[in-house]
């Protein structure tokens, strides 16, 4: 057999080893939990939370998430009515004080997750106040918010915007459409 073909199985065969080997001992050290409901190819996410608000009170929409993707439409209804779907939240609440503030924080994720928690939120055809949302990963869809303006800041994610009276978008790694 050749030399230089042996050399290079052996290393291609410790390579492998070696990135098993590391998989398994960083496995063992975190709290990994393998769930075979993590495996759904369907997007079937429990309501955690859907509230209504009024917006005479409030000053501005502020979303804070870690791992989610975000939905705001304008709707002809006349309050402002938030959804948070998520299977996996550690924390998820919307809290009103002069601002309302919807923070989602999902579990943090080994491997793939088909099961995205998100965040949908309806505001009336009015609706002029600041949006503000601040996140690590997930992707942000506005559709048609006329008299709104909004200031968004993502690490990893792609934000569209279909409209918007002022936009303020920033991403680490992704796209702005």
């Amino acid at each position: 057999m050749n030399k230089g073909l042996v050399i290079a199985l052996i290393t291609f065969l410790s390579l492998i080893t070696i990135f098993l080997i590391v998989g398994l001992v960083f496995l063992i050290n975190t709290n990994f939990t393998f769930n075979l409901d993590d495996i759904n190819f369907k997007n079937n996410l429990s309501t955690n939370l859907i509230e209504e608000k009024e917006i005479d009170s409030i000053k501005d929409l502020d979303i804070k998430i870690n791992i989610a993707d975000v939905l705001i439409e304008e709707k002809n209804i006349d309050n402002i009515k938030i959804e948070l779907y998520s299977n996996k939240a550690k924390t998820h609440e919307i809290i009103e004080d002069n601002n309302i503030k919807v923070v989602l924080e999902d579990e943090k994720v080994i491997g793939f997750k088909r099961k995205t928690s998100n965040i949908k939120i309806y505001v009336p055809n009015d609706y002029s106040k600041n949006i503000i949302i601040n996140g690590n990963v997930g992707d942000i869809k506005i559709q048609n918010l006329n008299n709104a303006s909004l200031d968004a800041k993502l690490d990893i994610g792609d934000i569209k915007i279909k409209q918007i009276n002022l936009a303020n978008a920033k991403l680490a790694t992704g796209d702005i459409k």
